[in-house]
């Protein structure tokens, strides 16, 4: 307390509402060693904590809204009332110091030091633990650096509208910063910004005015100024050019375009305007320019642009500045297109060719192609195929077409083809090919042919050549599906035996066949065909199975040839796996070039089971699961088969045998076999008088049984009786007059029976009927013999039998029976 009378100390931490005894003591300060005896002892009681009163009214200061990066920050936090300081806590987030000092100032402030801020924004926050835990105050602080003066400054002047001025700034000063320019000479232009960019209007068109211009820049650490003059004539900018077209010439001159544009509508009338030109093919990235295009005062300007490739589309833009010692230019213009003209083919194209043979003619199948290596030079617009025998310059026909194929019929002589294609602008040179004649004989010069393949690299073909002479190949080539004819693609090669395809043009699991031709003086020679894989994969499916014979211990089996769509590579060997039903599985491997094949060995009367399983070098597949029987006996199947046959073909045979005798005996076996029996409802009878008609019974008189015996009834034919001696024998006898005789071989017996009118004036309308049967007899297998009736019956009349009106004629069933 030096030598001061009183003093006065605070005692801290004290609990509340207690009451407290003290007491002092001292000793000097010059070297003494004793101390004083303890006062009186007094007492105290500490009052009563408001934890509201302290926390109403809490605050942090001073407020530091930003502060320099790097640098020492102290805030203080303040309590509405003392004694509870002791419970005040800060947190800062991000924790960017943890080396922060907290410290109490008094009974009722506490205070915090952040010693560096390096965090663009820290929230700093004062809390108070009792009874728990609570925020007083929070606060947030940013960082950053005052700003520096504005570097690289430049304005334009956009003619009529306005100054623009941008800069870059000196630094980043991370916190809000203002720019604020303003126009010393005339302060009503005046513009602010937080970019790097402000513009204020111009409503003076006169060039050559100044402007002194302040470049202002503030922020919450500082502020700095720049100050600088501009000249409108100097920094004048007019708008960009339009361009009116973009278009061949009058000529139709392929390498040249003619570009007109007019001046900018904007630019001074006092102006002289010098403009710039751009072009580039449409496809390009690279621009050729042309500068120093005076067009003065002129309000439009053409310029021809040269040494353009035909047929080509181009693009162009243009820009202007003016000649007085200005400096800026304006914009590119909107930027136009154009097409030069076309231009007449200055190469032929490939052709090549397929030849089939028919019977009574040879198909050639043209294909041809524009050089890829060449630019087109217009649109082909057809292609005109002309071809006459070698021998034959007069016969000679033309064909025009729009594909690039197609397919001549010719004959067997030697022939030459030739294609021209053309455009608007004119036609191609020939392209010429000759077909050898049928009966040329070809030489093989080409020994041998390589095909590499590899996943990471091209497909390459490689060949020998036993003749060096040659030094011209075609190469084409197809996907092969069966069949002689396939859509080929084909590459003509200049003094080389390799050839590389890109990846990517050869399809994996493809068959393709390959043929290289050798050619010397426009013939060519045999050519080399191979057949490959880029890359090989299993078999899409197996071969379809079939049963062609089978015993009783063997079987015969043959599989159809895989489809080169399907084989997915060079079948290698095929896989026979059969097996009785109940038994296991028998393998046997043949060559990929086998298709049928005869089982051994097999168990009589069973039932198997085989399939073919197709491999590859990459893969295999199985085919259909085939079942059948042997036999139990020894014959096959096809003995079975050729007994069937011979069966119905001698019913067959039968057939048409009797067929012919049906033709060549129509009627007698119609009569035979379906007799003309006369239709009694048709017979004339009904017209007799009644009194006329008797009863006649087939029974034997001589017979007393009674029995009515089956015979033939044979009509003899109708008579009239004129002997009156004989008419009245007939009317005596119940029975008409009858008669029987057995014959002599004892087959039958015949009865005659004889029916008249006893009116022998009226004889001659009156019809009577004679009849004779014969009935097989019953004893004892004897037949007697029959006679004539009436002796004289060769003398009756032949008529027709009424009965029988509509039938045959009696005497025909006579002489038949006779």
């Amino acid at each position: 307390m030096g030598k001061e009378k009183e003093m006065r100390y605070s005692l801290r931490r004290l609990l509340p509402s207690t009451e407290y005894v003290a007491a002092v003591r001292c000793i000097g300060n010059s070297g003494q060693l004793l101390w004083s005896e303890w006062s009186a002892a007094v007492t105290g009681i500490t009052p009563e904590k408001d934890i509201h009163a302290a926390i109403q009214g809490a605050e942090i200061f001073p407020k530091i809204t930003y502060a320099l990066r790097g640098s020492s920050v102290t805030l203080h936090c303040k309590l509405g009332t003392s004694g509870f300081i002791e419970d005040v806590y800060w947190e800062l987030s991000p924790d960017v110091a943890p080396e922060a000092v907290h410290e109490i100032v008094s009974d009722a402030v506490s205070r915090i030091t952040i010693p560096s801020l390096s965090a663009d924004n820290v929230a700093v926050t004062c809390g108070i633990r009792t009874p728990s835990e609570q925020i007083l105050d929070r606060h947030t602080i940013t960082s950053g650096y005052p700003p520096e003066t504005p570097k690289n400054v430049s304005c334009i002047y956009f003619y009529k509208k306005n100054i623009t001025c941008s800069w870059t700034p000196g630094n980043y000063p991370k916190i809000p910063t203002t720019f604020r320019l303003t126009v010393l000479n005339d302060t009503d232009k005046q513009c602010t910004t937080t970019t790097n960019s402000c513009s204020f209007l111009i409503t003076d068109d006169q060039l050559g005015r100044e402007y002194h211009v302040d470049l202002r820049v503030e922020n919450g650490l500082g502020k700095d100024t720049r100050q600088f003059t501009v000249n409108t004539a100097e920094i004048v900018k007019m708008d960009p050019p339009e361009i009116l077209s973009l278009k061949p010439n009058p000529s139709k001159d392929p390498s040249v375009l003619l570009i007109l544009w007019r001046r900018p509508t904007l630019a001074p009338e006092e102006l002289d305007v010098n403009c710039s030109l751009r072009y580039k093919q449409l496809q390009d990235d690279h621009w050729d320019y042309t500068p120093d295009l005076h067009m003065e005062k002129e309000k439009e300007t053409i310029y021809s642009l040269r040494r353009l490739l035909p047929y080509t589309e181009y693009v162009a833009a243009v820009r202007c500045i003016g000649n007085s010692g200005q400096v800026l230019w304006s914009e590119w213009s909107a930027a136009v297109t154009g097409m030069t003209p076309e231009k007449a083919p200055a190469l032929s194209v490939e052709l090549w060719r397929v030849i089939t043979s028919t019977e009574r003619t040879r198909i050639v199948y043209l294909k041809w192609k524009e050089r890829s290596s060449f630019r087109s030079l217009g649109v082909t617009l057809g292609y005109n195929v002309q071809w006459f025998p070698e021998n034959r310059i007069f016969d000679t026909r033309n064909k025009t077409t729009n594909n690039n194929e197609m397919m001549l019929h010719i004959s067997e002589d030697a022939h030459i083809i030739s294609v021209v294609y053309f455009n608007s602008a004119g036609s191609s040179p020939k392209a010429t090919l000759r077909i050898p004649g049928a009966a040329e004989k070809a030489r093989e010069v080409i020994s041998s042919v390589r095909i590499s393949t590899a996943e990471t690299e091209d497909d390459t073909v490689t060949w020998t050549v036993t003749d060096a002479r040659y030094r011209t190949f075609v190469l084409d080539w197809c996907i092969d599906i069966g069949g002689d004819i396939c859509n080929i693609s084909f590459q003509y090669v200049e003094n080389s035996s390799t050839w590389t395809f890109k990846k990517g043009i050869l399809e994996p699991y493809k068959r393709y066949k390959i043929s290289v031709y050798p050619i010397l003086d426009n013939k060519e020679e045999a050519p080399y065909i191979k057949y490959f894989y880029i890359k090989e994969g299993a078999p899409l499916h197996g071969p379809t199975t079939k049963l062609v014979q089978q015993k009783m211990t063997e079987a015969t089996i043959r599989w159809d040839p895989l489809s080169p769509r399907d084989t997915n590579g060079f079948i290698t060997a095929f896989t026979i796996v059969y097996k009785p039903l109940s038994g296991q599985d028998s393998v046997i491997t043949v060559n990929g070039d086998i298709y049928e094949y005869s089982l051994h060995s097999l168990m009589p009367n069973t039932f198997y089971s085989a399939y073919v399983i197709a491999s590859t070098s990459a893969g295999n597949a199985s085919g259909n699961h085939l079942h059948f029987r042997t036999l139990a006996d020894g014959k096959s199947g096809s003995e079975y088969l050729g007994t069937l046959v011979g069966i119905l073909g001698t019913c067959l045979l039968l057939l048409l045998i009797l067929a012919i005798g049906y033709k060549h005996k129509k009627e007698k076996i119609k009569n035979l076999l379906w007799p003309n029996v006369p239709d009694p409802s048709l017979s004339s009878i009904h017209n007799w008088p009644s009194h006329l008609l008797q009863t006649v019974q087939l029974l034997n008189p001589l017979q007393t049984d009674g029995t009515l015996h089956s015979g033939a009834l044979h009509i003899l034919d109708g008579a009239y009786v004129n002997d009156g001696r004989d008419r009245e024998l007939l009317l005596s006898d119940p029975w008409g007059s009858t008669e029987d005789t057995t014959s002599t071989d004892g087959s039958f017996t015949v009865v005659n029976y004889a029916v008249t009118k006893p009116d022998p004036e009226s004889a001659a309308s009156w019809p009577t009927a004679a009849t004779s049967c014969s009935f097989p007899s019953l004893l004892g297998g004897q037949t007697a013999a029959a006679e004539e009736t009436t002796p004289d019956l060769e003398a009756f009349t032949i008529g027709v039998n009424p009965y029988l009106k509509n039938s045959v004629r009696t005497r025909e069933l006579l002489t038949s029976i006779s």
